[in-house]
């Protein structure tokens, strides 16, 4: 996808623009390869009257040299086989509006269904040079 088009589909992801601070012409989530470390938390939404499940993500690219950490917020349908390497991680945005109660993204490892799960909102919480 051009660097332009990725801008603008994902303009909505929360912090984005820690991502383009240190990897200018990122374009591809798929650059992030390695699980570094996997959090759950539950969360009460007393609006709702309902939990919800958010998921921190912490990832390396493919040599180790970059990490970004990402919150998933309202995660349903999660399925998860391994902890170690994603070989075709993805962000896919709802466009069209055919995702289920009101999920805005799709997370799933699309080479070998690893990982995919649903969620209403990403976000960018850090990125950062490693090694």
């Amino acid at each position: 996808m051009e660097k332009e088009v990725f801008q603008e589909k994902f303009q909505d992801v929360k912090g984005i623009k820690k991502v383009y601070e240190i990897y200018p012409d990122f374009s591809f989530w798929g650059v992030f390869y390695h699980i570094v470390s996997m959090q759950v938390e539950t969360v009460e939404n007393k609006e709702e009257k309902r939990i919800e499940k958010n998921v921190i993500l912490t990832l390396d690219n493919m040599d180790h040299s970059i990490q970004g950490k990402f919150i998933f917020y309202d995660v349903s349908l999660f399925y998860m086989a391994g902890l170690d390497t994603l070989s075709g991680f993805e962000i896919d945005k709802n466009e069209d509006g055919t995702f289920a109660h009101g999920n805005n993204f799709l997370v799933v490892d699309y080479a070998n269904n690893a990982l995919s799960f649903y969620c209403k909102v990403v976000e960018v919480l850090e990125v950062k040079k490693i090694g």
